[in-house]
């Protein structure tokens, strides 16, 4: 449960960031030959949200990658291996917000957003 509350948090997080950046993920900057128009995605001198959702992203967003996945995978065990009704919900509340957490890291482009 700890896993399904961190990853369900940082996704929250990072979607909340966004909204108030302007949505600015997925980034609609790239050039025809892929590469982003405004080149990395810098930290500015004030802190801006754009700013707070570029931190989010460097740091949790990039772990969704990881512990997304994984979060999936040990819901699915869980699930099919215990037969207790309180687990299979917490299994099936652990399926979902990994499910929602990478289409969230797929469709916002976390990693390909940073520009490294």
């Amino acid at each position: 449960m700890i896993l399904t509350a961190f990853v369900l948090h940082s996704a929250a997080r990072i979607e909340a960031l966004n909204i108030r950046a302007g949505n600015y993920l997925p980034r609609r900057d790239r050039d025809p030959n892929g590469s982003l128009g405004d080149g990395k995605w810098r930290n500015s001198r004030e802190n801006t949200p754009r700013d707070q959702l570029r931190d989010a992203v460097q740091t949790f967003g990039i772990m969704q990658y990881v512990l997304a996945p994984l979060l999936l995978i040990f819901s699915f065990v869980v699930f099919f291996k215990n037969r207790r009704s309180w687990v299979g919900v917490a299994a099936t509340f652990s399926v979902f917000a990994a499910s929602v957490a990478i289409s969230l890291m797929l469709y916002r482009d976390y990693f390909g957003s940073l520009g490294w």
